[in-house]
């Protein structure tokens, strides 16, 4: 069998998956991270916690502005423009994304929109043609590090 061009795959990359590959590519692994979206990060970093998070500040200012009347200081009632809000939110997923490709590749090898495991079969052509020695799907608490079929865990 033809030598295998990473040690480890990480399925997933999110803060869990690329958390995995990092510590793996301290270890020494070659380490391919393998993500269906573009940009790295999973749900939490682009479609859940951060996007989250940058529209409850700008709520968060509003409320601020309403509650310094207490103070004596006094705002024109806020406007919102969505679009420039929309734009913020990208910047600050753009920012944390560009962090996490260029630790990725300083870490090991990115692999993004190289797919996914759909079926407990598809692990072996995953298998036969990309690791040596495992594979890793820290999305999913019911997948394990699986050993190859050396016995290389």
């Amino acid at each position: 069998m033809a030598e295998s061009q990473y040690d480890v795959a990480v399925i997933g990359a999110g803060p869990g998956g690329y958390t995995a590959a990092f510590h793996a590519a301290d270890l020494g692994l070659r380490v391919a991270l393998i993500d269906q979206e573009p940009q790295l990060g999973g749900v939490c970093l682009l479609r859940g916690c951060i996007p989250s998070k940058a529209l409850l500040h700008a709520a968060r200012l509003v409320t601020d502005a309403a509650d310094a009347e207490g103070w004596g200081i006094r705002f024109e009632k806020p406007t919102i423009d969505l679009d420039m809000l929309r734009e913020r939110t990208k910047g600050v997923i753009g920012k944390l994304t560009k962090g996490v490709r260029t630790l990725a590749n300083s870490q090991g090898r990115c692999v993004p929109s190289a797919g996914n495991v759909r079926q407990s079969h598809d692990t072996d052509i995953i298998r036969s043609r990309w690791y040596e020695n495992a594979f890793l799907c820290p999305y999913d608490p019911r997948h394990r590090l699986a050993p190859s079929r050396s016995g290389v865990s």
